[in-house]
């Protein structure tokens, strides 16, 4: 089912964003339960849409799994037959993911020209959220880098730190970490803004 002429692109992304805040950060306003890895039962998701909008009343389960699978080009959920979860961003203390492990020798971080003296300083910090995310895809990085004004990729060499550097993996290309030490950023790539 395209959603787009269903409901009109605006109140597609409108229900994305709102879809993420509560997965990511805010699963309480909505009544969700969320385990330590973050998943939540789709039926309580479907709820909480419902009660939020009333074009998605007639919604089921089905009609969940089919707008999760159009809006997932990024990775950003999982889901199986009874569950669903963001893979990364979250600021809830109610994830705590498990399995740390060594992160893959390169990968990348988008970001702004605005924080690369911060970022020189002190590495990369959550700033606000519970892990700094990191990509193997450069196109992904150059994709939330141009999320900003004057963007810009960092490269990120794990095997820099002295005990190698661990995180997460999310199950996409995304793996999260506590930080990463500014001896482990290597290079950055100021790109020009596109649309």
């Amino acid at each position: 089912m395209d959603f787009s002429s269903l409901y009109g692109i605006a109140s597609n992304k409108s229900l994305l964003r709102y879809i993420l805040r509560l997965l990511r950060h805010t699963p309480e306003v909505a009544g969700l339960l969320m385990d330590a890895d973050g998943w939540v039962e789709k039926s309580q998701l479907l709820m909480a849409i419902q009660c939020a909008r009333a074009d998605c009343l007639n919604w089921g389960l089905n009609n969940l799994d089919s707008f999760l699978s159009q809006h997932n080009e990024c990775q950003g959920f999982s889901w199986d037959d009874t569950r669903c979860r963001a893979n990364y961003g979250h600021s809830t203390v109610h994830y705590q993911p498990q399995n740390l492990t060594q992160l893959p020798a390169l990968l990348f971080h988008g970001t702004c020209r605005s924080k690369l003296q911060e970022i020189c300083r002190a590495g990369l910090l959550p700033m606000g959220r519970l892990h700094v995310q990191l990509t193997a895809s450069q196109d992904y990085a150059l994709s939330v880098a141009n999320q900003h004004e004057r963007p810009v990729v960092l490269s990120v060499v794990s095997g820099r730190h002295a005990a190698g550097l661990c995180g997460y993996p999310t199950g996409s290309h995304v793996w999260l970490c506590n930080d990463v030490p500014p001896p482990c950023i290597s290079s950055c790539l100021f790109l020009p803004q596109y649309g």
